[in-house]
């Protein structure tokens, strides 16, 4: 009852507020002869709203839950655009209507006035039929009537007092705090929507997020009142609570600056920088840091080749506490270096970056320390190298991933030790040889396969370095390059530095810099694919392509078995990069946005997901050990699909301008909730809630 109060009353109040602005304008000019065209104009949009409502209800009786769910999200949109419009259009609506009345009286069309006041009235009518109609999903007939009735009559008590300017009414504020409590509506139907369709067998995702039912059950009064209010349901289906989630997550950020107290200006980028005197600012600057963190990583990885080579069976990995996961199943051998390695480091690695960026690689990392020795080695006895124009391209870097990830799921790496151990020795030869033939840095820059994981990766981390806009442009000495601490090892100008793909974090330039220019901070997760910044096509393109990738890891073995795994993967990867070229010239066709310009950018927006999708099928070993693949699954999916949702939101109005991005926005939307769909429909469905 009270959502249909509450909207009932907001559309009512807009309907009344304008057939008050035309009647007094009327008024003004001296032509009250036209009231009562005015009049008949919003009968009429009363009859034919109340015609809308009972053609719905017999479309309600016969088409059943999947008609429920598509009018719920109808209405969904409808009610957030118009809540978005009025917010931005309110101050020009008297003038706008002002000018269309006087047009149709210099024309003489009279009868433009019933016109216009059918339309203006007819039109909140909608609103209205789509809204309640959705809302009959949780609540009853005779409450929702009951609201509608109750909030006829407060809007009718409302005009009557304005009219006779017994009562003014702070309109501004009205539609403001109406609108927000109408977004939480919007957002509990967003997820009756979700439910709606799941129980037509349309979704998946149907396993319960969670079971509150024994705490509050929705047939209690409090239940039915957060049911009514916030969309409160005591057990969820999964896709519900991400589809709420979504909707509350993109309204927020359009509706909120999160940029207002981030520096944008000041480090090129959105980006809080830690203060000058902060004590992480004493541990980057050691002159211990990175070498003994080299050292120390260094010797270990030793110590776990020699375990993994020789087979030494180290750690009870197939009987006691630990037997779990591929040891239980007695598809890994009993060695330290299979858990140590696909356990324990490659998901730690991948998911650390997110928060510390590419730390593994400048500090950590055994192949970055044999390969400057190596480098040293030979400039020693070869004098200094360059690095080779052919290897410098975009796609080097991605290319080498593939190769890597398709020999550790082509063949048993995994599970048998020395297989492993001869991957990583062959791995760190080629480090060896490279940095032989190129200068210092060619290696991780343009060729290490773990680095064209983390690089992309590191894009959406927390952590970064960023210079000092107004500090490093006054520079002439760039002793951030000259410095004692060395040069970037990855060839970057760190003046200039506005993304986190390539930075290792090795921290030379903050070291180097003796003006306080280079600057360790935090930023908003992702921050620099909110436009993006430093977009590579190459890149792009191959965010898009792996997402097909990880799906033929998962379903290789159910889809086409037969079929040799690298030839179904490269084939996958050939697939989602070719969909997504489609979803670009559907942007391009609907915004105006210039084709390439699109496929550079709009890649990114797959990022977050493409990352929670790698978890899921690269970790599998590590999360079925623990036993968590189906909960992390689901977590990775929602949280990644909201996060890519939002960056969506923002790519878009920064290459498309009003109802454009809007345009650009459905076929990314339509795009994800896509991938988003398939990957529950693997992890997260099955008969686990009752649907009816």
């Amino acid at each position: 009852m009270i959502e249909s109060f509450i909207l009932t009353l907001r559309e009512g109040t807009e309907a009344a507020l304008i057939i008050g602005i035309l009647a007094a304008y009327l008024g003004k000019v001296g032509r009250k002869d036209l009231y009562r065209y005015l009049y008949i104009g919003t009968i009429a949009a009363v009859i034919a709203s109340i015609f809308m409502a009972l053609i719905f209800g017999e479309l309600y009786k016969v088409s059943g839950e999947a008609f429920e769910g598509i009018a719920a999200i109808t209405a969904v949109v409808v009610l957030t655009y118009m809540i978005f419009w009025m917010s931005g259009h309110s101050r020009e609506i008297k003038s706008e209507l002002h000018e269309k009345v006087e047009n149709i009286i210099s024309s003489k069309r009279v009868l433009g006035i019933a016109g216009l006041a059918f339309i203006s009235v007819f039109r909140e009518g909608v609103e209205t039929v789509l809204f309640l109609g959705g809302t009959l999903a949780a609540s009853s007939l005779n409450s929702v009537i009951t609201g509608l009735l109750f909030g006829l009559a407060t809007t009718a008590v409302f005009a009557g007092l304005m009219l006779k300017g017994m009562y003014m009414l702070d309109l501004r504020k009205f539609f403001k705090y109406t609108g927000f409590i109408l977004i939480v509506f919007a957002a509990g139907l967003t997820g009756q929507a979700a439910r709606a369709l799941q129980t037509a067998g349309v979704l998946p995702g149907t396993i319960a997020a969670w079971d509150t039912s024994y705490i509050l059950s929705e047939n209690t009064v409090l239940g039915s009142l957060l049911g009514a209010l916030f969309g409160y349901s005591s057990q969820p289906s999964v896709l519900q609570v991400i589809f709420y989630l979504t909707y509350l997550a993109l309204i927020l950020y359009l509706s909120i600056d999160f940029t207002g107290n981030i520096r944008e200006k000041d480090y090129a980028d959105p980006f809080n920088p830690l203060k000058s005197r902060h004590w992480f600012y004493g541990f980057v600057r050691s002159r211990h840091v990175p070498n003994i963190l080299l050292v120390l990583t260094g010797a270990f990885f030793a110590f776990l080749l020699v375990v993994g080579y020789f087979g030494i069976g180290i750690g009870p990995f197939q009987e006691g506490y630990l037997k779990l996961g591929q040891f239980y199943l007695k598809e890994a051998e009993n060695n330290l270096w299979n858990f140590v390695i696909w356990i324990i480091w490659l998901p730690l690695v991948s998911v650390s970056t997110v928060f510390l960026g590419r730390f593994w690689c400048g500090n950590l990392c055994p192949l970055r320390g044999i390969a400057d020795a190596a480098r040293c080695i030979s400039d020693k006895l070869n004098g200094k190298a360059s690095s080779a124009p052919y290897i410098r391209a975009g796609w080097v870097l991605p290319v080498s991933f593939v190769v890597i990830t398709l020999i550790v799921k082509s063949y048993p790496v995994q599970s048998v030790a020395r297989l492993g151990a001869y991957l990583f020795i062959s791995i760190f030869l080629l480090a060896v040889a490279v940095s032989f033939l190129f200068r210092k840095g060619t290696w991780c820059r343009y060729l290490c396969p773990i680095g064209g994981w983390l690089a992309r990766i590191a894009r959406l981390s927390i952590l970064g370095i960023r210079p000092k806009v107004a500090t490093c442009s006054n520079c002439s000495t760039k002793d951030c390059l000259t410095g004692k601490a060395g040069k970037c090892p990855m060839f970057l100008s760190p003046n200039q530095l506005d993304s986190n793909r390539y930075c290792l974090e090795c921290w030379n330039c903050v070291k180097n810099c003796p003006r306080d220019g280079m600057h360790v901070g935090l930023r908003a997760p992702g921050a620099e694919l909110l436009k993006p910044y430093s977009p590579n096509i190459w890149e792009s393109v191959f965010i898009a392509g792996l997402i097909g990738m990880y799906m033929a890891f998962v379903r290789w073995e159910i889809v086409l078995p037969d079929m040799p795994f690298p030839f179904f993967a490269l084939g996958s990867i050939a697939l989602a990069a070719s969909l997504y070229l489609i979803v670009c010239a559907a942007i391009t066709a609907l915004s105006g946005v210039k084709y390439r310009e699109v496929i550079t950018n709009f890649g990114y927006i797959f990022l977050p997901i493409e990352f929670g999708t790698a978890i899921i099928a690269m970790g599998d070993d590590s999360l079925e050990f623990f036993n968590i693949l189906v909960p992390v699954s689901i977590i990775l999916l929602g949280t990644t699909f909201i996060w890519s949702m939002i960056v969506a939101a923002s790519i878009t109005k920064n290459h498309a301008e009003g109802k454009k991005a809007i345009l650009a926005f459905v076929p990314i939307a339509f795009a994800l909730t896509g991938i988003l769909l398939i990957w529950l429909s693997w992890f997260a469905s099955g008969n686990v809630i009752d649907l009816t």
